[in-house]
């Protein structure tokens, strides 16, 4: 999610980023970056949570904050308008780098008391929360993910865990949780790159957590090979194609 639109590897973002994002919420934050190449970049905020455009106000607000270290790279001008603040040389961008670079950064939030009647956060953690018949639920969740890229190739690896804690009745926390694996290599300098990724959802389905005799989603799996022509020998102009195999499976 913390990778623009426009500066995609692939045509369209992971199943996982789908389940799991938050996307965009109005609130407030802080931010900024620490070191010589401002290589720390931290973000922290308190936001609506009711989602994009979303109007719902009561007490139960979204805490979310996101600290982030890079290595390497040729750029420590910081930038506070990405989509995550940090050094140009971490943005998320996952190729293009002039030099080698390695980032990793983690990420958490969290929505106390989440009534899906009320608000309806980005991703699909209401879906989920209807699917398992919880009433108001504690909705929190944990990110990690690392990035290297060279000026020839690139991979980066993310992890995703969500609890959905019931506020009543007999159900347990539900854990659920997914990775992205996602890779690129040119074929031909900054023009033509192979890129492919491996997204994995496993949805918790113990049995104190799914009511006797329903079905609720188990595990989600996609391949996505890909192919990018780059007009403009970078982001700006390119010709993208790929192919997504997704394999659904329920309990």
């Amino acid at each position: 999610e913390l990778t623009s639109s426009t500066s995609l590897q692939l045509v369209e973002r992971s199943i996982v980023n789908e389940q799991f994002t938050i996307e965009r919420d109005r609130g407030f934050g802080v931010q900024g970056g620490l070191g010589a190449n401002n290589n720390f970049s931290y973000a922290l905020g308190v936001y609506n949570g009711d989602g994009l455009n979303g109007t719902s106000v009561d007490s139960n607000l979204l805490y979310a904050g996101r600290i982030q270290l890079g290595i390497g790279g040729d750029d420590g001008k910081f930038n506070p308008n990405g989509q995550f603040a940090t050094a140009r040389a971490y943005e998320a961008v996952p190729n293009f780098a002039k030099v080698p670079t390695f980032i990793v950064g983690a990420a958490a939030a969290t929505l106390p008391g989440l009534d899906c009647a009320r608000k309806t956060p980005n991703g699909q953690v209401c879906q989920r929360v209807a699917e398992l018949g919880f009433p108001q639920s504690n909705f929190t969740t944990l990110t990690g993910d690392i990035n290297f890229k060279t000026s020839f190739f690139s991979v980066e690896g993310e992890y995703v865990g969500r609890w959905l804690s019931p506020d009543s009745g007999s159900q347990d926390t539900a854990y659920d949780q997914g990775f992205n694996v996602q890779s690129g290599v040119f074929l031909l300098p900054k023009t033509v790159e192979l890129a492919g990724r491996f997204s994995y959802i496993d949805f918790d389905t113990g049995s104190g957590v799914v009511p006797p005799d329903t079905s609720v989603s188990n595990t989600s799996w996609a391949i996505t090979p890909g192919l990018n022509y780059y007009l403009s020998r970078d982001h700006r102009w390119k010709v993208q194609v790929d192919y997504s195999f997704i394999r659904n499976t329920y309990t």
